[in-house]
């Protein structure tokens, strides 16, 4: 009678086991199987985060020189033409250069018609005579370059102005104003 009763032992045993397997430890492994995936894209999605937080945080780091930045584009390029400070700087630096000042003929931009659309700022064309010598048109030509506004020469020509070493120069170029102020402008009828 003791072998029967060590084979039903056993037999229990064995069907305990797999009732155990089948019902408490193979659905616990698909959850941990699942658990094992969800950290695996858990850890992936704070990888990725965590690079953008760092992208974000050297943006955040470099406003104040973006700010700065904007701030020296809007002085190069004013929203309105503010042809009075121009023509008085313009002088300053001849006056600084050691070049008599001889004229400045601003033209300013022509609205642009129905339909047109441009990211570039619209250019007043220019037209600057000075007279000096060849260093001091080219110190003016420097002040120029180095003046707060966005000025382009397009143009440029020397001719000798009598026996001495006195030449005249003729700038042609290029100031911008804000697209905006100019469509502001535009708008705005003249009186």
């Amino acid at each position: 009678m003791k072998p029967k009763l060590i084979l039903i032992g056993v037999g229990a045993a064995l069907v305990l086991s797999i009732v155990w397997f089948m019902v408490l430890w193979s659905p616990q492994g698909k959850s941990l199987d699942q658990a094992k995936a969800d950290k695996v894209a858990a850890e992936q999605r704070a990888s990725e985060l965590q690079v953008r937080l760092t992208h974000l945080k050297k943006l955040e780091a470099n406003a104040a020189v973006l700010e700065a930045e904007k701030a020296k584009l809007a002085t190069a390029i004013p929203a309105t033409d503010e042809l009075d400070k121009f023509i008085l700087a313009v002088n300053d630096r001849a006056a600084k250069s050691g070049v008599s000042f001889v004229s400045v003929s601003p033209v300013p931009p022509a609205a642009a018609g129905p339909g047109a659309s441009s990211s570039a700022p619209p250019a007043i064309n220019l037209q600057i005579a000075v007279n000096g010598d060849y260093f001091q048109i080219m110190s003016f030509l420097e002040k120029l370059r180095d003046g707060e506004r966005l000025v382009t020469v397009e143009t440029f020509s020397l001719s000798k102005v009598g026996d001495g070493n006195q030449l005249t120069a003729a700038i042609g170029g290029r100031m911008y104003v804000s697209p905006k102020a100019a469509a502001a402008a535009a708008t705005t009828p003249s009186a």
